[in-house]
């Protein structure tokens, strides 16, 4: 009986030891995911901060160039791709700012953890765009003043500016943009722009809202819903609490298996140096096979977003699991140190005479 208590005890200690280093990789990576708080942070920094939003627009805009049939659309494209990621960076914080798009991806998200906990099919997402269709109209004149900075066209000639001024620079935006006058006349000349495209704006009718909830029910029945978040509810709990279940299942391996005192010295260092050792392993795997593959997958998998954005969630992916392996690494190095100083207090207590024959040598 108790050779039968030994050897299931020593069982449930490998397992643990195996199974405790993937309980905190899963923990560190998708249990992360689960976070609103972290993963609000992450993506303020890693996706929609001015730097990161500009560098994607620009990819997405020049991936679109290659798309385009429509005469009007392509030159409206093919300006905003001539503009550099700088010039990007100007246009958000002028347009865009984070005054304005923090609040909306703050409430975006808190409402959609929310969804995850209640018991209705869809998200209540509901995009208002009135303040940043506002503030867009408030700055007409700076936008023309942008998109002519970046065509950087052609000085008129004479006669030509005297034909376009006495036109009061006409009522269409691309000859403007086509066309540059002298400082003296430049004010007058990007205020007219600006109207421009403010009449532009107000004959397009942009919507008042963004209904997300509407769309996806366009799009995706109830029942999948709630199925997709019944699954990620169990996904957010074994990620959650996996590794406390481990130690649990790890310590009752120990109560079984019943270790002598003497005993007790080696088990603890051949476990911590185990897990360590696994550790170093899955932190390694997950910076460099995981990756690798993942990339692999994204791009052969998810064909139908731009490849820009397609960028963005590997980039994401990347940020996550790298966060895990740091904290594996983290983790297997205090394992490590553990393992050294048990292997010294091992020593001392088993020869306290060699350690006090040092001690008096020095002496």
């Amino acid at each position: 009986m108790i050779k039968i208590k030994r050897i299931a005890g020593i069982t449930l200690m490998g397992l643990g030891i195996v199974a405790l280093p993937v309980a905190l990789l899963l923990n560190q990576s998708v249990g992360k995911l689960f976070s609103e708080k972290f993963t609000t942070q992450v993506l303020h920094e890693q996706v929609f901060s001015t730097p990161k939003l500009a560098t994607r627009l620009k990819a997405v805009v020049n991936e679109r160039m290659a798309e385009v049939t429509d005469l009007k659309t392509g030159m409206i494209i093919a300006i905003f791709s001539k503009a550099s990621v700088r010039k990007w960076q100007e246009l958000l914080d002028e347009l865009l700012p984070a005054r304005l798009r923090d609040p909306v991806i703050d409430n975006t998200f808190s409402e959609a953890y929310r969804w995850i906990d209640d018991e209705e099919p869809y998200p209540g997402i509901v995009i208002s765009t009135q303040p940043v269709i506002q503030h867009l109209h408030q700055n007409t004149e700076f936008l023309f003043r942008w998109a002519h900075s970046v065509t950087r066209p052609p000085m008129l000639e004479a006669g030509e500016l005297i034909a376009l001024k006495q036109q009061n620079y006409g009522d269409s935006i691309p000859p403007l943009l086509l066309a540059n006058v002298p400082d003296s006349l430049y004010d007058e000349f990007a205020r007219r722009g600006g109207e421009l495209m403010a009449l532009q704006l107000q004959q397009a009718q942009p919507p008042k809202e963004l209904n997300v909830t509407q769309m996806i029910r366009e799009k995706v029945p109830a029942e999948g819903i709630k199925e997709a978040k019944a699954g990620i509810k169990k996904i957010r709990f074994f990620s959650c609490w996996l590794w406390v279940i481990i130690l649990v299942i790890l310590a009752g391996g120990v109560g079984l298996y019943g270790p002598k005192i003497g005993d007790i010295w080696s088990l603890a260092i051949n476990s911590f140096g185990s897990m360590a050792m696994i550790m170093f392993a899955l932190g390694w795997l997950a910076s460099n096979y995981l990756l690798d593959n993942l990339e692999l997958t994204i791009h052969a998998q998810v064909t139908g977003i731009p490849r820009a954005i397609r960028d963005q969630l590997l980039e994401l992916i990347t940020y996550y699991l790298g966060h895990a392996s740091t904290f594996l690494y983290r983790v297997g190095s205090i394992l490590l140190g553990s393992v050294v100083l048990l292997s010294i207090g091992r020593l001392v207590s088993q020869r306290p005479h060699l350690f006090l024959h040092l001690k008096t040598k020095k002496s």
